[in-house]
């Protein structure tokens, strides 16, 4: 085994790379072989399987329930509908999420928030009087979120949805619409830095 050294740090010259590695240095005084870049996860993505119903003016959860991957089970589709940084992975995420939401009005306001921790915002998408969602009935609103946030171990995330309507139906439910085309969904990875 040959060692020399570059730039004051030992290299095994004997050492061949595998797939996927780069030269890189491994302290003040040595170097090898490492991994190249890194891995985007944790990561998981969710979408809602049916659509959920809320109260006019209610800030309400926005229950994900259907995980399409999540890499470090780091997200609860069950019962809290938040991701949660694993120990060790705080840093920067990109976080996306998206909702269509109608009701019973031609004037629909809607609003989605993402909150850290249930109180800090980390973004929020709005639709204004939409015109219909169809039937030319109700008014419908598509909102999308994307961000990149800083978080630390144990911080958590969840989406929030709230709308108006006007008119005559005021006061009347306010739908999340779900189908097959997941049109209501959330994701999250963490970013190589």
């Amino acid at each position: 085994m040959a060692i020399t050294t570059l730039n004051n740090r030992s290299i095994n010259r004997s050492d061949t790379a595998s797939a996927d590695q780069v030269w890189t240095a491994t302290s003040a005084t040595a170097s090898d072989f490492q991994a190249a870049g890194g891995t985007n996860t944790p990561a998981f993505a969710a979408y809602m399987s049916s659509a959920q119903t809320f109260a006019e003016n209610t800030e309400t959860k926005i229950q994900f329930d259907t995980e399409v991957f999540d890499t470090d089970s780091a997200y609860d589709k069950d019962t809290n509908f938040r991701f949660v940084v694993p120990s060790g992975e705080g840093g920067k995420y990109l976080l996306t999420a998206g909702a269509f939401m109608y009701g019973s009005s031609v004037e629909l306001g809607s609003t989605i928030v993402a909150y850290a921790n249930g109180s800090t915002k980390l973004g929020t998408a709005t639709a204004n009087n939409d015109t219909g969602h169809g039937d030319g009935e109700g008014g419908a609103g598509s909102l999308t979120i994307s961000v990149i946030v800083s978080l630390s171990a144990a911080d958590y995330v969840e989406i929030f949805g709230i709308s108006n309507l006007t008119g005559s139906v005021a006061g009347t439910p306010i739908t999340v619409g779900a189908n097959t085309y997941r049109q209501v969904y959330f994701s999250m990875h963490k970013l190589i830095e």
